[in-house]
C-alpha cells in the first residue's frame, strides 16, 4: 500500500493593500467601509476599518487598484493603487472636513 501526503500551493503571485482611515485631525475613523477594485476585471473586495482605523484587503492579483473609502457623514474619497504581487502597500485615506450636508 502507498500513501502519499501533502500540501498543494498554487504559483500566483498575491499582494495585499493596507492603510488606516483618519479624519482630518489625525483620529482614527472606526467602521468606514473600503472597496478595493481591480480595474481590469472590476472585481471587488470589501471591508471595514477597526477601531483603530485600519484595514487590510489581501489575495490580490498583480494590477492597478481603485481603492474606495466611505464613511458616514463624510463625501467619500478615493486612491489609486499598484499591487505588484507578494508585495503588501499602504493606501490610507484622510477625510478632510467634508460634511455631507447633514445636520447634527
Amino acid at each position: 500500500m502507498l500513501l502519499l501526503s501533502g500540501t498543494c500551493y498554487a504559483a500566483i503571485d498575491r499582494g495585499a493593500i493596507q492603510g488606516t482611515v483618519t479624519d482630518a485631525q489625525a483620529a482614527s475613523v472606526a467602521k468606514a467601509r473600503v472597496e478595493v477594485t481591480n480595474t481590469a476585471t472590476g472585481v471587488t473586495a470589501t471591508t471595514s476599518t477597526n477601531d483603530s482605523g485600519f484595514y487590510a484587503v489581501s489575495e490580490l492579483v498583480p494590477g492597478t487598484y481603485t481603492v474606495r473609502f466611505q464613511v458616514q457623514d463624510f463625501l467619500p474619497g478615493t486612491d489609486e493603487y499598484r499591487s505588484e504581487g507578494r508585495h503588501q502597500g499602504d493606501s490610507g485615506w484622510g477625510f478632510e472636513d467634508r460634511p455631507t450636508g447633514r445636520d447634527g
